[in-house]
C-alpha cells in the first residue's frame, strides 16, 4: 500500500532506526514481465533503487523466482567447501564411514539450505546428483582394475552399492 510506505521513515525513527539509502534496495516478484513497471521507489526524501536479484540471508532471490539461481549457488557453494575439505576427505588415513559422517554433516546442509523451498527441474536435480556423485568419489578414492592393472575411478553403482544405499537421503 502506497500510504504506508510514507510512514515507514516516521515509524523508524520512532524505533531509532535510520534509512541508508545506499544500502536500502527493492525486488518486485511476480511471474508476469513487470520490468518496466516501478523502477524506483520513494519513500520520504528517500530513492531505492530496484534490483532484479539480491542475496537474502544466504540465498538468492529473483524477480522471477527462479530456482535454477538458487541451485547454481548452493552447487557453487558446495563445490567450495569440496574443495576446502579436499585434502581430508582424500586422506587414506580415515575410514569411509567417517568421511561419509563429515559429508552428511559439513557439505550436505550447505548444499540444501533452504532446499524445501525449491521447485526442482530434471536439470536441477540431475546437477544436484552430479555433485553428489563428485563428493562421493572423492570420499570411496579410485578402485584397482584387475583387467588393466591400473587404477580407475568408481561407477555410479559402485558409490551407491551394498549397505551404503541409505547414505544418499
Amino acid at each position: 500500500c502506497w500510504v504506508c510506505l510514507g510512514c515507514v521513515g516516521e515509524v523508524a525513527k520512532k524505533v531509532g532506526l535510520q534509512i541508508n539509502e545506499d544500502k536500502t534496495e527493492y525486488i518486485v516478484v511476480g511471474r508476469r514481465d513487470i520490468t518496466r513497471m516501478y523502477p524506483s521507489l520513494k519513500v520520504g526524501n528517500h530513492e531505492f533503487n530496484r534490483v532484479k536479484q539480491f542475496k537474502y540471508l544466504g540465498s538468492v532471490l529473483t524477480e522471477k523466482n527462479e530456482t535454477e539461481k538458487e541451485v547454481a549457488a548452493r552447487i557453487q557453494a558446495g563445490n567450495k567447501c569440496l574443495y576446502g575439505l579436499t585434502r581430508i576427505l582424500g586422506s587414506r588415513s580415515l575410514s569411509r564411514d567417517i568421511k561419509l559422517q563429515l559429508y552428511i554433516t559439513l557439505l550436505r546442509p550447505i548444499i540444501t539450505y533452504r532446499a524445501e523451498t525449491w521447485t526442482l527441474r530434471k536439470t536441477e536435480e540431475s546437477k544436484l546428483i552430479i555433485l553428489e556423485r563428485k563428493i562421493l568419489r572423492k570420499i570411496s578414492g579410485p578402485v584397482k582394475n584387475e583387467e588393466t592393472e591400473g587404477w580407475r575411478t568408481r561407477k555410479n553403482k559402485e558409490l551407491y552399492s551394498g549397505p551404503r544405499e541409505n547414505d544418499r537421503n
